[in-house]
């Protein structure tokens, strides 16, 4: 799967992580769920393909499916909290 650095943008704000500057090479972004803190990925800055696909899918805990539906936009902010409550990453 080949996605760019802006579609991973995208995904990112649509699942409501907390977008900031990471320097001047990267983007930082932060995921909280009722004040605590679940986890971040970094992205580097600039255009073209995301080259470190697998990485990212893995610090924001989606599958290839899931990250596909994120992109074309069946899965938002409210299945990306009930995934991370299914595999425990979040507390119920």
């Amino acid at each position: 799967m080949r996605i760019k650095k802006k579609q991973a943008l995208q995904v990112l704000k649509k699942l409501k992580f907390k977008i900031r500057q990471g320097g001047k090479e990267a983007i930082v972004a932060q995921f909280f769920y009722e004040g605590q803190f679940i986890g971040f990925t970094r992205l580097p800055k600039g255009k073209g393909d995301l080259t470190v696909i697998g990485k990212f899918r893995k610090q924001i805990r989606l599958n290839n499916d899931q990250l596909r539906d994120a992109i074309q936009c069946p899965f938002k902010h409210n299945d990306y909290v009930l995934h991370l409550k299914n595999i425990q990453a979040i507390s119920v």
